[in-house]
């Protein structure tokens, strides 16, 4: 924790600094993408390209990894559902509907 309070302490004593996002440092935001869910990551790779970069930085450890497809008609349903190791819940679901 001291770290990051090195990491956005400012220099100047004359007033508070306004920090955005953008402004924060790397390694700060690496910090912060550590805490986050698969939702949230996604969320946050779709804002910028240094943002994308931040995300791309480290892996993700799957505990589980779900694949169902089922066949409706003409399309092919396929739901995707996985968990992390640092939450034990299902962490994301994506739906993806293709041509069988």
């Amino acid at each position: 924790m001291h770290r990051l309070l090195g990491l956005t302490q400012r220099l100047e004593t004359t007033g508070p600094i306004q920090k955005t996002w953008e402004d924060l440092p790397f390694e700060f935001k690496v910090m912060v993408k550590d805490h986050l869910d698969v939702d949230s990551r996604t969320a946050l790779r779709c804002c910028s390209k240094s943002d994308r970069d931040v995300v791309d930085s480290g892996s993700v450890a799957l505990v589980r990894l779900e694949i169902r497809s089922e066949l409706k008609q003409f399309l092919k349903h396929t739901q995707f559902e996985c968990a992390t190791t640092k939450k034990r819940e299902t962490a994301a679901r994506r739906y993806a509907t293709s041509i069988a």
